[in-house]
């Protein structure tokens, strides 16, 4: 269908089985309901309007010239008359005049496999309607006006708990993206999504809305439940409108406030851990995607209620469109009016809108190169070409629309747009990406004193716990070994009997002798300072001041411990360092980071920069510390080893990190970091083609 501006009658005309609903409001809309479909759709009073000429059988310039004379500057333009027919065509609102007498002949089929994209797609279910019914029956209480102000003070109650323990829960999520655990997060956010969406069947079916779909999309291969609650559009009141878009969020909180209950009063660590998963995934991915208003997911629906902008999205489109024609092309076009009250807002939508598309595009299409690799290249090469096809013709209606106002300079139009593609292709050929990369690493004293005994013997005394600050010469631990006091007494009588008969051979004149007992006398001495040194060495010391670090140092009460054994460990506060591990499998050479800076945090204080001194040369397997493995919360996954002892399930290289004094005492022995490093890597048409030629080689290999 071609829609040009000539006084030929349309061949379509808008179907008269289609119901249309009026509604008021800041920006009054119409609400168009598909009877045979089950669809619903939102069409500003202009756009309704021309729709509804098409049954008088007026052609588009009277179309057009009727628009001007009732809305003036809102009214519509050839381009925006043309998209306006090609879609509600493809919608299945319009059936050919004098030919069609319903809808009917219009109709295919919804059910079954939608593809838009290769990234992107939609299985439907079909009308879920007995299960709407019962899962309304079930859980229509929630929804009542004194769970709800329950839910306010649990709501609440969660925030306060969430900000007290905002450190700790952050610390939880550390390792949530690892393999262990990132597969049970999905899981998790299936079974959780699928409850979102009984929440808002049950807001619409108790506002008096029907559910006429149900199903599933699949984004890179990972499905999303969805249910159609479309006629909720047909409601008058907004506030139902904003409840049913609100109601998948509200059934999360429950369940968030619940994980969060869980997390606090658990002791066991897998419950603790599936607990924090599960507030990770009700509040921040509910944040990022359903509560996100520049998607069109709840979030939006919700704000274009609320402020009573129906069309807010169609709006901040047009005046992207106004800012093509305007400043990129040139053309003296008016500003669209649709929404003069709100000019600024729905064009600051528009932009931040169209940012965030074209992030959300461009991150798919790397996650499909990256965790698909081969086989997601030709995916994002197919989505691209398709992504390409959209943007020409949508620039092509842009120039359309600029040729037909005053002003517009067809030159300078190309030069500009030449300069966008040229500024993309440098983009994508010449500048180097800079990823950076989150390795994680932890904390320690540097260098730590050790604690050992000179002597052998039994530990008869504990005097410190693990984390007690100590003094140096502060006693430690007292050992009991009979021997050495022996030893200590019976040096004490040598070196008496010694001295007396130094003092005989004095008296008695003899040069020899006196000699001999002044030998014998210094021998007995160096035994008794010797022994008095062991004697000494039953009482264990603190080396230096700082905290002392051993594990159930009580428990030593009783046991035997052999002289040179490292019993404790005493830490100075302002001497620490970072050991930070990167995996063999990283791009990159990670002994280039010698002398280089890198930028370390602790969330949720800010990062710090220090100075990498040294690289293993090796890349190991052992665990360095307890804290970074996956079994006791940390990010890195470990097996069992032949000896039974937790290993790294691949090789690392560690990396040593001095800390200033000031910032050593910031952090606590054994505390785990998150270290961005941030390196000159290929451009992106560079990490395609490296992909690329991975999957082809493995190919070739089969």
């Amino acid at each position: 269908m071609n829609a040009t501006a000539n006084n030929t009658a349309s061949p379509f005309a808008l179907r008269p089985d289609l119901k249309v609903m009026p509604m008021g409001g800041r920006e009054p809309h119409f609400v168009i309901e598909d009877p045979l479909r089950g669809s619903f759709f939102r069409l500003g009073v202009a756009e309704y309007d021309a729709l509804r000429q098409l049954t008088q059988l007026r052609g588009s310039a009277e179309i057009l010239e009727s628009s001007n004379a009732r809305f003036g500057a809102e009214a519509l333009t050839e381009s925006r008359l043309r998209e306006l027919l090609t879609w509600a065509r493809q919608a299945g609102l319009l059936r050919e005049s004098e030919k069609t007498p319903s809808g009917e002949a219009e109709i295919r089929g919804d059910a079954g496999l939608r593809i838009a994209s290769p990234l992107f797609m939609r299985v439907s279910l079909g009308a879920p309607g007995p299960w709407v019914e019962r899962i309304h029956a079930a859980g229509a209480w929630l929804f009542s006006r004194q769970i709800v102000f329950l839910w306010l003070t649990v709501m609440a109650w969660v925030g306060v708990q969430a900000w007290t323990n905002f450190p700790e829960l952050i610390a939880s999520w550390d390792n949530l993206a690892s393999p262990s655990r990132a597969l049970g997060a999905v899981v998790l956010w299936l079974v959780i999504k699928v409850l979102h969406e009984m929440g808002h069947a049950i807001a619409c079916r108790r506002a008096g809305g029907e559910v006429r779909d149900a199903g599933f999309s699949l984004i890179l291969f990972a499905p999303i439940a969805f249910v159609d609650v479309t006629s909720a559009w047909r409601f008058r009141s907004r506030w139902a409108r904003i409840v049913t878009s609100l109601g998948g969020v509200y059934v999360e909180s429950w369940i968030c406030a619940g994980a969060m209950l869980t997390w606090l009063s658990s002791d066991a660590p897998i419950v603790r851990q599936l607990a924090a998963d599960t507030v990770f995934v009700t509040t921040v991915s509910t944040l990022l995607f359903n509560l996100n208003p520049l998607m069109k997911f709840d979030g939006y629906y919700v704000l274009t209620d609320w402020l009573e902008l129906p069309n807010l999205a169609t709006q901040g489109q047009r005046q992207l469109t106004y800012l093509a024609q305007r400043w990129v092309l040139g053309a003296r076009v008016a500003q669209p009016l649709a929404a003069a009250r709100n000019r600024k807002l729905t064009m600051l939508y528009g932009v931040m809108a169209f940012a965030w598309q074209l992030l959300v595009t461009f991150s798919l299409l790397a996650a499909a190169c990256l965790l698909l690799h081969g086989l997601g290249v030709v995916l994002a090469m197919v989505a691209t070409v398709g992504l390409l096809r959209g943007w020409i013709r949508g620039w092509r209606a842009i120039w359309m629309g600029a040729a037909q106002a005053n002003g517009f300079r067809p030159g300078l139009g190309l030069v500009r747009l030449s300069l966008l593609v040229g500024a993309a292709f440098v983009s994508c050929f010449q500048v180097p990406l800079r990823p950076a990369t989150t390795v994680s690493g932890y904390a320690h004293y540097s260098p730590p004193l050790s604690v050992r005994p000179v002597v052998d013997g039994f530990v008869r005394r504990v005097h410190v716990d693990e984390g007690d600050h100590v003094r140096a010469g502060d006693t430690l631990l007292e050992l009991d070994n009979d021997e050495v006091r022996l030893e200590l007494l019976s040096a004490r009588v040598e070196l008496a009997t010694a001295e007396a008969q130094l003092e005989a051979a004095r008296g008695a004149g003899d040069a020899l002798a006196l000699r001999l007992a002044e030998a014998d006398v210094a021998g007995c001495q160096r035994r008794f300072a010797e022994a008095e040194r062991r004697r000494d060495g039953l009482m264990i010391v603190a080396p230096a001041d700082g905290v002392v670090i051993g594990q159930q140092l009580r428990d030593l009460v009783g046991d035997y411990v052999v002289e040179g054994e490292e019993l404790a460990v005493v830490g100075r506060e302002s001497q620490k360092a970072l050991t930070v591990l990167v995996p063999q499998s990283s791009r990159g050479d990670s002994r280039a980071w010698a002398g280089r800076e890198l930028t370390y945090r602790t969330l949720p204080s800010a990062g710090r920069t220090a100075i990498c001194t040294s690289v293993e040369p090796h890349a190991r397997t052992a665990l360095p510390h307890r804290t970074l493995a996956a079994s006791a919360g940390g990010p890195l996954e470990v097996r069992l080893d032949e000896k039974g002892e937790e290993v790294l399930t691949e090789p690392y290289f560690a990396l040593r990190v001095p800390l200033e004094p000031t910032a050593a005492r910031e952090l606590f022995d054994g505390q785990r970091v998150s270290v961005t490093l941030t390196e000159h890597g290929p451009t992106l048409w560079e990490l395609v083609r490296e992909r690329w030629n991975s999957f082809r080689d493995r190919w070739d290999r089969r």
